[in-house]
């Protein structure tokens, strides 16, 4: 009888100890809501333009051709520039983009021939392909953002989910796999 009463008083102490390791894994420090619900990342955003910059160069040039010369995109163009241009957070319209691949392509073709005005030859047909080359990319630029942003955010909720199946293996909270997978992630995907 005595050692059945031991028995008991030892699996209730092992049981104990078990509980107690498995409230130590699960106590988090107390936060504040406001603080908690959004990221600094996030604030930033929500007030403009992440981290505060101003607008960048290109920016800039699309908006101040946009007021020299309007040109209108057709309308596929234009709904494939503007999803980009939302994804991207983009200050500039489709109008203005493609003013500015239009105007560079301008300013460029006619700076280049000027300098060789002979006859045509190598130069001017070497000038004239780097000046199509340039406007075209400054015309995708806003995709090309869009796609280079995207992959890297698909790398980035690859390594999120892992983050998440790494926690949630030694402690079963999701909460807290979550709050880690948001400390461990590049700055980008929380971002977007």
């Amino acid at each position: 009888m005595v050692r059945a009463k031991k028995k008991k008083d030892e699996k209730k102490e092992l049981l104990e100890k078990i509980l107690a390791k498995y409230n130590q894994q699960s106590e988090f420090p107390e936060e504040k809501l406001e603080e908690a619900a959004y990221s600094a990342e996030y604030k930033n955003i929500s007030r403009g333009r992440g981290g505060g910059k101003g607008a960048t160069n290109y920016e800039k040039l699309c908006n101040f051709s946009e007021g020299l010369i309007k040109i209108t995109p057709s309308d596929a163009t234009r709904k494939s520039m503007d999803s980009a241009i939302r994804f991207t957070s983009l200050r500039v319209t489709p109008t203005g983009v493609v003013s500015f691949a239009s105007i560079a392509q301008s300013c460029r073709f006619y700076n280049f021939n000027s300098v060789f005005a002979s006859d045509l030859n190598g130069f001017q047909a070497f000038g004239l392909m780097l000046t199509i080359m340039i406007s075209y990319l400054l015309f995708t630029y806003p995709q090309n953002l869009a796609n280079k942003y995207r992959i890297e955010s698909g790398s980035d909720l690859v390594m999120s989910i892992l983050y998440m199946t790494i926690f949630m293996k030694s402690n079963p909270n999701l909460e807290g796999a979550l709050r880690f997978a948001a400390n461990n992630i590049t700055a980008l995907l929380r971002k977007r």
